[in-house]
């Protein structure tokens, strides 16, 4: 069974996302490419308060995306309640400017349980990879009961 919210983010695929999402999330601006139940991508420009005094990425705003879209991938995949991380790593390795264009995948690699792993890829617009991060996310809702 997929998750409620599925078919109706499927609808918004090139497209911001739609008024039912969370505050943050709509706030970063991001555009919806790819979304299946254990798979999401989506696609940012970085925005000038997103950067340091060198104009470069600030590595909290790429923990601030990967998190967004890890929380999104992992309440889709789960039984239908929300799903919260038990902790959240990320290794940075590069950095972007403002203006670029970076890309966020998440997918689900392992259930343990009623535990996800997730990993999420931070990619700049040309595929070169700027953070990889993972986490363990558990149900803080039951699940619904359809």
């Amino acid at each position: 069974m997929s998750h409620p919210l599925m078919e109706t983010l499927q609808a918004y695929i090139g497209q911001a996302l739609p008024p039912g999402a969370p505050p943050f999330s709509r706030s970063l601006n991001g555009t919806l490419q790819v979304l299946s139940p254990r798979f999401v991508k989506l696609r940012y420009t970085i925005a000038k308060n997103w950067t340091t005094p060198a104009q470069t990425m600030h590595t909290a705003m790429m923990a601030a995306l990967l998190d967004d879209a890890m929380n999104m991938i992992a309440t889709l995949a789960g039984d239908g309640g929300e799903y919260a991380p038990l902790e959240l790593h990320v290794q940075y390795q590069k950095t972007a400017e403002v203006g670029q264009d970076v890309v966020v995948t998440a997918r689900v690699i392992q259930e343990i349980g009623d535990t996800l792993r997730v990993e999420g890829e931070l990619t700049s617009g040309f595929g070169s990879r700027l953070a990889l991060a993972y986490a363990h996310f558990v149900p803080l809702t039951p699940p619904n009961q359809d």
